[in-house]
């Protein structure tokens, strides 16, 4: 919206101008709240998914002893 132009997503992403504001049409939020719930959803599930990252608690295992 104020930040980057067009022409800079397309030459970072590799896509063509008019796909590159294709997809800004298609995809941007359309005003703040839209945006800021856009983030706390992606917020939440990125938590989520570093919760299920984590390894489980080891159990304790019986040592043979010889």
């Amino acid at each position: 919206m104020d930040g980057i132009a067009d022409q800079m997503i397309a030459a970072l992403t590799g896509h063509e101008l008019n796909t590159t504001q294709s997809i800004i049409a298609t995809y941007m939020p359309n005003n703040t709240a839209m945006a800021a719930r856009a983030v706390a959803i992606f917020s939440a599930r990125s938590a989520d998914a570093k919760d299920r990252r984590k390894p489980a608690a080891l159990l304790p295992t019986k040592v043979r002893s010889f």
